[in-house]
């Protein structure tokens, strides 16, 4: 399905619904506007279900999912908390429980019940909590390293729960404790903008604005390079896993989203490799979308 919203209207920021039954997982989608709407997607039906404006003409960037909840961020820092209702799911009719952070984040990233949010080096915790408040800022001030650019990505990787990875402009990867919040290491992995991260099973994901993904084994010293290779012909704008192949698909598929126009699914078990060749691509998509007149 497509949606259009006029010339000065964008999409900018997009969510799965969580569903109170599993099958039902994938059918609604949330939309977030650059005039502060949230849409609501019904898949199968293709129609907008309901619209809310939610964020009062500010432009939303980034909806979360946590438990049975979303969250919907703006970029004035107000957060919106959508608990589920009746029906088990959350739902655009009821009013949000909100909560205000530090304005001009330029990334953020949910991790079990903490938000971390960046201010270009600097790194600020909150964590959701069952109190009037909402959320609790857990750090006193923020969090930087010296010698470290912009953080542009983040991500967690499965086996190291009690961890958390920041990408940054510079090719550097910080890493730090969810507990106590202390840094435990800078690592130099390259010396290109890391433009997206992900946790894929036990291995780190990182993709380049040099069109490259690495797969790095990070429980040894110096990380090991697993696999690296030209996913793109331009910047990488976004890496995703989709754990839910495992048990739908019998696979483990990673879509990567370049600037060059092209989706690309990805085989995250890297299974080609043990038998020794040389690709991993499961299907290459082009995800320009063009308006029709």
């Amino acid at each position: 399905m497509s949606l259009s919203h006029g010339d000065t209207v964008k999409a900018t920021a997009v969510a799965f619904r969580p569903a109170k039954e599993v099958e039902d997982e994938g059918k609604r989608l949330w939309l977030g506007m650059n005039t502060g709407e949230l849409h609501e997607i019904d898949i199968p039906t293709q129609s907008v279900v309901f619209t809310k404006n939610a964020h009062s003409r500010a432009t939303i960037s980034k909806i979360f999912r946590y438990a049975g909840e979303m969250w919907s961020l703006d970029e004035l820092g107000k957060v919106h908390i959508w608990p589920a209702d009746e029906s088990g799911a959350p739902s655009l009719h009821q009013a949000p429980l909100s909560y205000q952070i530090r304005a001009g984040h330029t990334f953020s990233i949910v991790s079990g019940s903490q938000l971390w949010v960046a201010y270009s080096k600097e790194l600020r915790v909150y964590k959701r909590t069952g109190d009037h408040n909402h959320f609790q800022q857990l750090t006193d001030g923020t969090l930087s390293q010296l010698n470290v650019g912009d953080v542009t990505s983040g991500a967690i990787v499965s086996s190291q729960p009690d961890r958390i990875y920041f990408g940054h402009i510079d090719g550097k990867v910080t890493i730090y404790a969810k507990k106590g919040f202390e840094c435990l290491g800078v690592v130099n992995v390259s010396l290109y903008k890391i433009s997206s991260l992900v946790g894929v099973g036990d291995n780190l994901w990182a993709g380049y604005s040099t069109g490259m993904i690495y797969v790095y084994d990070t429980t040894c010293s110096p990380w090991k390079v697993l696999k690296d290779w030209k996913a793109h012909d331009k910047p990488i704008a976004g890496i995703v896993a989709d754990r839910t192949s495992i048990w739908k698909l019998d696979r483990f598929q990673v879509a990567s989203l370049g600037t060059d126009t092209m989706l690309r699914i990805w085989d995250g078990m890297l299974k080609t490799d043990w038998l020794g060749e040389s690709g991993c691509l499961l299907v290459t998509i082009d995800a320009n979308v063009k308006q029709k007149p």
